[in-house]
């Protein structure tokens, strides 16, 4: 049961010998009641504990026999940790290649990997890690959670790669297989909407289009709509006049379908206002 006294006494003696002995016995890796211990204790001093030597000279042995608490533990190193979370997510893919990369283990693994995202700051590396969600999101594609875990991996990495088109396939992907999680439909219209912010037209329309296609796709998720608008204010803004009033017409398509949705006329009232301040300088 969760204990913070108990976790707080264990943490400062642990440089004794015989508080050491209760928390890492013979075997501890296979023990449940241990590694339960051992994860909310890390959860809770995760600060405190990255100094204490004596504690990573123990959880870093390699285990001989596991429990998937074990993997639970490494993905909050590679979220909370700077100094071993390089070397946590090395445990984790060894515990996901040893043991017939099982499921389980592939679903602690891709945490580990979205966790490094926000880690890492060169292109080199960011594009390392996609590949391997990529290729860890085909492989287990069909089993829901891990599926979800890379959707939100690879939205993390979005505006920080060159790979969008991919990034958004797999959304839509995943969106389609699994429509009871409608937040990944809208992760997918999110991250549209920050694409269609970029100044080349061609670049703004494409996505926008991928955005009309799922909001037909989706057309009662209010997210996805109101995504949709602003898709069209940011095209709209890019185009020339003939082509934005075309543009801000389907804006008040839009609008008028859903008159519930007080933020898409919000959209289109700012679109109108974009489309004269534009016709006015011509």
């Amino acid at each position: 049961k969760p204990d913070l006294l108990g976790e707080y006494f264990v943490l400062q003696h642990l440089n004794e010998p015989e508080v050491l002995q209760l928390l890492f016995p013979d075997e501890w890796q296979s023990k449940v009641a241990i590694l339960e211990f051992i994860n909310r204790l890390y959860l809770d001093y995760n600060n405190v504990l990255e100094n204490v030597e004596i504690f990573w000279s123990y959880i870093l042995s390699y285990p001989s026999n596991l429990l998937d608490k074990y993997g639970q533990i490494w993905t909050k190193v590679t979220a909370f940790s700077n100094k071993y979370a390089e070397q946590s997510l090395d445990i984790l893919r060894c515990l996901w290649e040893g043991r017939g990369r099982k499921e389980t283990d592939a679903l602690w693994y891709v945490m580990g990997l979205c966790n490094m995202l926000n880690k890492r700051t060169e292109e080199k590396e960011r594009s390392e890690i996609f590949e391997r969600l990529e290729e860890l999101s085909v492989i287990y594609f069909d089993y829901e959670d891990i599926s979800i875990v890379c959707s939100m991996g690879l939205c993390n990495i979005f505006r920080k790669t060159t790979e969008r088109p991919e990034i958004v396939g797999h959304l839509e992907a995943v969106s389609r297989a699994y429509p009871r999680y409608q937040e990944v439909a809208s992760w997918c219209a999110n991250r549209l909407v920050s694409w269609s912010c970029e100044p080349e037209v061609d670049i703004c329309a494409d996505a926008v289009e991928q955005l009309q296609a799922l909001y037909r796709g989706n057309p009662k998720n209010k997210n996805i709509a109101v995504a949709y608008a602003k898709g069209l204010v940011n095209l709209a803004y890019v185009q020339t006049p003939v082509d934005a009033k075309k543009t801000i017409s389907c804006l008040k398509k839009l609008s008028g379908d859903h008159p519930e949705y007080g933020e898409i006329n919000f959209w289109y009232t700012r679109g109108e206002f974009n489309l004269a301040k534009k016709e006015m300088m011509e």
